[in-house]
């Protein structure tokens, strides 16, 4: 299993794995209610839309999948990375947020498809991100830690967390 998150209804839990394909669970009784086959590379992160729709993926190509949960279909492939995806997550306006090996974070409009934001300046390899409960905090880690609070313009502002590394 190179991925795996629970829905935020708590419905559904997704895992990809290295046979690239997604599983799409239903979470009270621990089977497996669709598999999405044809995955063209590894996916190193799920994440689930607010409202459970929609599941994002994001891959090696630096590829962002999007997919419809009821019907476990690819809807959407969203391109703008140029190596490897790490890690998304959705704000929870809807806006999704993917970041990359050589820390290129994008804010992605999921409706139009569009990238509304990209970030070119974090200067880290990018290898996870977590969001506060509020929804205004979003937090990057690689190497060093970046701390972004989300306006509400949805316009980041980031500061360089100096704190040691964690081994």
């Amino acid at each position: 299993v190179s991925a795996i998150t629970f829905s935020p209804d708590g419905a559904t839990l997704a895992s990809a794995g290295d046979d690239l394909s997604v599983r799409l669970w239903d979470a009270d009784k621990l089977s497996v209610r669709a598999i999405i086959s044809g995955v063209p590379a590894r996916t190193n992160a799920l994440a689930f839309s607010p409202d459970s729709t929609l599941l994002a993926g994001a891959d090696d190509t630096g590829t962002v999948h999007l997919w419809d949960v009821a019907a476990g279909t690819e809807v959407a492939a969203l391109t703008g990375h140029t190596t490897a995806a790490r890690t998304l997550v959705f704000l929870p306006d809807g806006t999704l947020v993917s970041a990359d090996d050589i820390g290129r974070i994008i804010l992605w409009d999921v409706a139009s498809r569009a990238q509304r934001l990209t970030l070119d300046n974090a200067e880290i390899p990018v290898q996870d991100m977590a969001l506060s409960p509020d929804g205004l905090l979003l937090t990057v880690g690689g190497d060093e830690i970046l701390r972004g609070r989300m306006l509400p313009e949805n316009a980041p502002a980031y500061e360089r967390v100096n704190e040691p590394r964690h081994p």
